[in-house]
């Protein structure tokens, strides 16, 4: 049995979770706040805090920091009303055990004590800075259980200086993730680098990297410092890692193993002390099978894993995610008032597969409002694409194959028609990208050489068909002639 310190400056509130907590067996303690709950365990003790986020005077952050500094190993909880995500990762990034979204439940209650108590048996110290101030960004917006489960793990990133891979769907905001950790470290005040290893060629991408000396290749007028170094003491962020070269994967293994590297071109050896981020849409561990990507920086990257779930996963969040882009929108187009949608084009969001994420969202939401004279969005001004993220379309019909196509196959369907699915998906993503392929690989989830692979086997089975036709036809010609 342990002893829980409930913590809430509405009695009803704490009448409502010491209800919850004593089905559970276990000891209660009540205090109305922060001050209140520090002199109590400091003179009569507690295993447990459940504590309000929000209350006068202290608030809950002032209340864990003093907590801890007398009793370093403290689980506390934290309850709030609020759906923002700053709120969840700073509760994680100085310390807290959990955070719980009202109105609560007794199952997460139950869940969130056990899990508690569990933690009071392996109890390990661990100390928290507090983060610099932070400058206005762009912010991570959801409420539903698997924003809330990434917050958590954001703010626990944040307190670590471990590599945390991103991984999600293009579009998801995998960068605002790897922003959200730095902003909540204590690498806050040192820079944040981000680096999108997609839009270099492998010959670039080292030397943006890592830097050159003058004349170490053509064109290298001076020497450039590269962006390890550029990100000293603070964050460098990786995006689509899974896009390096064999080599340039072998030298990122170095600096993440000693820390050192060396300029293209240069001798001296330098050392940085930079915390690395990554980010792929790819499955890595997939890439490791095939031989595009090492194991041992597999592993070294994937120490903390992070994945951001696509927006039909979470489609809860789109009147959430729409009202926060519209206003974004309407600054930058210079609007004055801040659009509303209509029911109707609302429920056609929401019906939408939205393969592009928030991303594409957000661009179907700005074309929307060039349209729309007035301050309300009708389902006349959307425009969302033919593709996947149209509602026919995500409800199977562009991916519909015709019966004589299928009558057409005496046996093995499945490896008849194959090749005709991936002739269509390739087709989509080359004509959606307007023909660059390295768009096109990132719609479709698979790398630039895989793409360019499946393109020529396209081409040959399309000669292959070519050839057989003008075969039998000679075929049958000769037969004629005989």
């Amino acid at each position: 049995m342990a002893k829980i310190l409930i913590v809430d400056d509405e009695m009803a509130i704490r009448r409502l979770l010491t209800e919850m907590v004593t089905l559970l067996g276990h000891e209660i303690d009540e205090a109305e706040s922060g001050q209140e709950a520090l002199s109590k365990v400091t003179s009569e003790g507690a295993d447990i805090v459940l504590m309000d986020f929000h209350m006068p005077g202290m608030d809950g952050i002032e209340a864990l920091k003093r907590l801890h500094e007398s009793n370093p190993g403290l689980p506390v909880i934290f309850v709030t009303g609020e759906d923002g995500a700053d709120t969840a990762i700073e509760a994680m990034r100085y310390g807290a055990h959990d955070f719980l979204k009202k109105p609560v439940s007794s199952d997460s209650v139950r869940e969130v004590i056990k899990s508690a108590v569990e933690t009071l048996r392996h109890q390990v110290r661990v100390e928290f800075e507090a983060a610099g101030p932070t400058e206005p960004r762009e912010q991570i917006i959801g409420r539903t259980a698997q924003m809330l489960e990434i917050y958590k793990l954001i703010g626990q990133a944040s307190a670590s200086n471990a590599t945390v891979l991103v991984t999600g769907e293009s579009g998801t905001g995998k960068e605002l993730v790897a922003r959200a950790i730095h902003q909540h470290s204590d690498r806050s005040l040192r820079p944040f680098v981000a680096v999108n290893c997609a839009a270099l060629p492998d010959s670039l991408l080292e030397s943006t990297l890592f830097g050159h000396e003058k004349g170490s290749f053509t064109g290298a007028h001076q020497r450039h410092i590269g962006k390890f170094e550029q990100a000293d003491g603070g964050t460098i962020f990786l995006d689509e890692v899974s896009e390096m070269s064999v080599s340039v994967q072998a030298k990122l293994l170095r600096v993440l193993q000693d820390k050192t590297f060396e300029r293209v071109g240069a001798e001296e050896t330098l050392s940085c002390d930079v915390r690395v981020l990554a980010a792929t849409n790819r499955r890595l561990d997939e890439e490791v099978d095939q031989g595009g990507f090492r194991q041992d920086l597999y592993y070294r990257l994937n120490v903390v894993q992070i994945r951001m779930p696509p927006l039909r996963e979470r489609r809860e969040d789109i009147p959430l995610l729409a009202e926060y882009l519209l206003a974004q929108v309407a600054q930058e187009q210079g609007r004055g008032e801040i659009p509303v949608l209509s029911p109707d084009a609302l429920q056609f969001l929401l019906r939408c597969h939205w393969p592009g994420n928030v991303r594409e969202l957000r661009n179907v939401l700005a074309r929307a409002l060039v349209s729309a004279p007035s301050g309300v969005i009708l389902l006349e001004h959307l425009s969302v694409p033919q593709g996947p993220s149209s509602p026919a379309v995500s409800d199977g019909l562009f991916w519909s194959c015709s019966k004589e196509q299928l009558d057409g196959v005496e046996e093995g369907i499945f490896d008849a028609m194959i090749p005709e699915f991936e002739q269509r998906l390739i087709e989509y993503a080359l004509n959606r990208t307007g023909g660059n392929q390295v768009q096109a690989s990132k719609l479709l989830g698979i790398s630039r050489s895989k793409l360019r692979d499946r393109m020529a086997r396209r081409e040959t089975r399309r000669g292959g068909e070519g050839e057989t036709r003008r075969g039998g036809e000679g075929r049958r010609d000769s037969r004629a002639g005989e």
